[in-house]
């Protein structure tokens, strides 16, 4: 990896949805960062993606990327069963790494990589665009701040009626692992506990070709009591695409965040506030990138989780302050992700 000299130069792993939609527009965006190559085994679509943001390396296999351009940062949109090799290839490499959720394919894989990382001294977090939306790092601030007390509950209710036609169809573990990871990693942070205690259960709704689960229950029980709730369900007959309800209750107030058609609020009890608050509508993420709400749920304001992504990676970068979705936490995400099939599969609560 080269020193730094004005922008940190990207490569870019992947050509498709996570690509497309988030990491590159965002790229583009984000002050300090510069996309200098992409691969992808379909390299007619890396080059549909170099034309459309002026990127001048194409690549088909991501080794050869990493081996022969002049990067420091590797963004990692390929399926998660690729992204223990791909962070290998940048490690040895000395390059640093931001990565699409799930972390990896297995808890083995998952434990290896963290491994991987400690080992080379390479910067890594995963992309969890929800932990920077803008709603969720307001809720934060003002959960730390007592605004409601202490928290017992928190619930997440998402409701969507389609599915992207990508290799998630064909994975065997697809709702709890490729959504369901967005809630458990922010719940967990929210709570800011570590989950002991943990309970699913799945179906397979026969409206839609997949290979996985598309509806599911999880419950988490945290080691400072508060326990969590997550129904998931992608076949929703109702006629909105998309619905997100969260709750979160503590001893002085609750905080409602409902997408996309009902505003973010709050109530509390806390002597001097008490009543409805409607928050601001622009908050500041860590490393102070302003972000705001005007842009339509979900993609947009993803993107604007994205954008919170990459300031935090960078201020890991330049001075070493730790993003949330290090891989050595967000490892323990992933145990929970895991442990919920395990309970699914076995119909056992699984203690942690």
């Amino acid at each position: 990896m080269a020193e730094r000299d004005g922008n940190y130069r990207v490569g870019c792993v992947g050509a498709g949805f996570a690509a497309s939609v988030y990491h590159l527009p965002v790229q583009q965006r984000v002050e300090g960062v510069e996309t200098v190559a992409i691969a992808d085994l379909d390299v007619d679509l890396a080059r549909q993606r170099a034309d459309e943001y002026g990127i001048p390396e194409v690549y088909g296999p991501f080794e050869e990327m990493i081996e022969q351009a002049d990067l420091d940062i590797v963004s990692v949109c390929v399926p998660p069963f690729l992204h223990l090799a791909v962070t290998k290839a940048a490690a040895a490499a000395g390059v640093h790494v931001i990565c699409e959720k799930p972390m990896a394919a297995s808890p083995e894989e998952v434990a290896e990589l963290v491994q991987v990382v400690e080992d080379s001294g390479i910067k890594f977090m995963i992309a969890e665009n929800f932990w920077w939306y803008p709603d969720l790092v307001d809720a934060k601030q003002r959960i730390d701040a007592g605004l409601i007390g202490d928290l017992f509950h928190v619930r997440v209710e998402e409701f969507i009626n389609d599915i992207d036609p990508t290799y998630r169809r064909d994975q065997e573990r697809f709702l709890m692992y490729e959504q369901d990871v967005h809630y458990i990693d922010v719940i967990r942070h929210l709570v800011d506990a570590d989950v002991v205690r943990v309970h699913a259960m799945t179906r397979q709704i026969a409206t839609q070709q997949l290979a996985g689960e598309n509806f599911a229950m999880i419950t988490m029980e945290f080691d400072n009591g508060v326990i969590a709730r997550i129904d998931e369900c992608w076949v929703s007959a109702r006629g909105d695409q998309y619905v997100m309800r969260m709750r979160i209750d503590g001893t002085l107030g609750s905080i409602f965040i409902n997408q996309p058609d009902h505003p973010y609020k709050l109530y509390t009890d806390k002597p001097g506030l008490e009543g409805w608050h409607y928050p601001a509508t622009d908050t500041k993420p860590p490393g102070g990138h302003t972000v705001g709400y005007s842009a339509p749920w979900p993609a947009d304001e993803l993107r604007e989780g994205t954008v919170g992504c990459y300031v935090a990676f960078l201020d890991y970068l330049d001075n070493g302050i730790p993003p949330v979705t290090v891989a050595s936490d967000n490892a323990q995400t992933m145990e929970v992700v895991f442990a919920a099939y395990e309970s699914a599969e076995t119909q056992q609560v699984i203690h942690l």
